[in-house]
């Protein structure tokens, strides 16, 4: 009896699958002209890792554009940094659409943090942190970068500005692991092994 539980238990733990939210690429604006600026969109908290992209931009003299509804006491003053506050669906597909990069430096753990993923949809390159999501949904070098220290952060941005991603690459393989046509599949399936279940189960052939 407790041979079959353990079976029971093991079978049951096969049907765990991790399946990322979808999006209509058609809802994002892809434009190959960048306009002089970085751009982040969180809420405004220490740990969204807000000083992580004010000091890269601080070394390399970039603009960052900051949006997000006010939170924490975070500062962001100098002469490299603006602080636009809450803006609207429209707004936010437009900053992303002509930034250069997109900051997303969160300093715990991410489940999947979508703003990078809206950006890379809009052929827009991400910078991250190196741990939860991003080791998943961030190709290096191919849509963007990730970083521990600020010299990596610092690369990642100076390699943006020169150009050494492709916005139409970026866009592309987006557009091919969380558009709606590529994550729906993987919902059918998923349902479908839980109908499974009242069948043959795992031993299903």
């Amino acid at each position: 009896m407790q041979h079959t539980s353990l079976i029971c238990i093991l079978c049951l733990d096969c049907y765990d699958e991790v399946i990322p939210n979808f999006y209509d690429p058609d809802h994002y604006e892809y434009i190959r002209s960048r306009e002089d600026y970085f751009f982040m969109n969180c809420r405004i908290t220490h740990r969204k890792g807000i000083d992580i992209a004010m000091q890269t931009v601080n070394a390399i003299g970039a603009k960052l554009i900051i949006a997000g509804q006010p939170g924490e006491d975070v500062r962001m003053d100098g002469p490299n940094v603006e602080y636009i506050g809450y803006i609207t669906e429209k707004e936010k597909v437009d900053l992303l659409a002509h930034a250069k990069g997109l900051f997303s430096t969160t300093k715990y753990i991410g489940p999947f943090e979508g703003i990078s993923v809206e950006a890379m949809l809009s052929g827009t390159p991400v910078i991250t942190t190196d741990w939860g999501c991003y080791t998943e949904t961030v190709r290096e070098g191919i849509t963007g970068y990730r970083g521990m220290v600020l010299k990596d952060f610092v690369k990642g941005a100076r390699n943006i500005m020169k150009g050494k991603i492709s916005s139409k690459n970026c866009r592309k393989l987006a557009v091919s692991q969380y558009s709606t046509t590529a994550v729906v599949p993987r919902y059918h399936r998923f349902f479908q092994r839980l109908e499974d279940l009242w069948g043959d189960g795992w031993s299903r052939l």
